[in-house]
């Protein structure tokens, strides 16, 4: 409530929409361009340069994305999208450097583009010539969204906005460079690995992200587990096996593993438990318990429309513990902790 957020293009699209809403019949160029002009004045050329080039690569994506799309499903933000973006932002902004009225809606504008920028880093950090570290982007997010908030929202309603901020990016500034993977996948050509971390998962309940000397990045996502398996369930499976799998949404398809099911879990290390063996699709993810309150949906950016049946091993790297792993444990409750998901291709 007492919310204004100018990320996304809201600035200009709340003016557009109001103006369709009284006269439907209103050209749309002509908007943009006189709404650009005042807005951003002699900004406006490069910002209208950035709009069109958003509406070009997402008119060029073919794969549907559900209503809440994590960022794998947005195929249209290429590494090279995201770097001329960040040019014509950087010109737009030495267009307006001593207007001080216009330069922070240029920089507000470019707050969705410098995060889309830090969630698929593992992609621009390939690309060539990339003027800017991720950290660089973390702090300009940080300081830009305050003073946004600042600015925008009520007064009652900053610290929440602020604070939820912070909870989303603090994870970049601990995480560690990621550790080796361990055997067997060690000896896996490393062009055929792609390894999710936890610091985009999408939690529900009370799963959360916390810091992990012993995961993989520094990080891992954990919960209590259910260990109340439900009736759809096979029934003969042990009280405190570990459910997780993997979900197709277009299909509806899912894939369970057990783990725990033939070789009891123990409480120690990181191990891998296998998932399985499957093709992806454009809106799909990984799952954990029988919550599913931890879910990967950044795997599903590795599905390829030109190869919609490519075959991918799936696996997490989980730890336990707990009295229900191991009798003598000495933890109050029982925990399970997930510091990545690791897809194979299928040679």
């Amino acid at each position: 409530a007492g919310v204004y957020d100018s990320r996304r293009v809201s600035d200009l699209q709340t003016w557009l929409i109001t103006k369709l809403m009284w006269n439907p019949h209103l050209d749309l160029n002509t908007l943009i361009a006189r709404f650009t002009d005042t807005h951003y004045g002699a900004a406006a050329p490069a910002v209208r340069e950035y709009l069109a080039a958003l509406e070009t690569a997402t008119a060029g994506q073919t794969t549907p994305m559900a209503w809440n799309a994590g960022t794998g499903q947005h195929r249209y933000l290429t590494p090279e999208l995201l770097l001329q973006a960040q040019t014509l932002l950087d010109r737009a902004e030495q267009a307006v450097a001593d207007d001080t009225v216009r330069l922070p809606r240029v920089q507000y504008l470019r707050q969705s583009v410098d995060l889309a920028c830090v969630l698929l880093w593992d992609g621009l950090v390939n690309a060539d010539n990339v003027p800017f570290t991720r950290k660089d982007l973390v702090t300009r997010c940080r300081e830009t969204y305050a003073r946004a908030v600042q600015a925008r929202a009520l007064a009652t309603a900053q610290p929440a906005m602020l604070q939820r901020l912070e909870d989303a990016l603090k994870w970049y500034a601990v995480m560690t460079p990621l550790k080796p993977l361990p055997a067997p996948l060690d000896e896996v050509a490393p062009e055929r690995v792609r390894q999710f971390t936890p610091e985009a998962v999408r939690l529900h309940g009370q799963a959360a992200i916390v810091e992990d000397p012993a995961a993989a990045a520094g990080i891992a996502v954990t919960m209590e587990p259910s260990l109340q398996a439900p009736g759809y369930a096979p029934r003969d499976l042990p009280a405190n096996v570990l459910n997780l799998g993997f979900y197709d949404e277009v299909s509806r398809r899912q894939q369970h593993a057990y783990a725990g099911k033939d070789t009891p879990l123990t409480p120690g290390a990181y191990r891998l438990c296998p998932i399985g063996r499957t093709a992806l699709s454009p809106q799909c993810y990984v799952w954990f318990d029988w919550s599913w309150n931890i879910q990967f949906h950044d795997v599903a950016g590795l599905y390829d429309p030109a190869a919609p049946e490519k075959q991918w091993k799936i696996y997490a790297s989980v730890r336990i513990e707990g009295p229900a792993y191991d009798p003598q444990s000495n933890a109050e409750g029982n925990r399970i902790y997930v510091d990545r998901v690791v897809f194979v291709a299928v040679e």
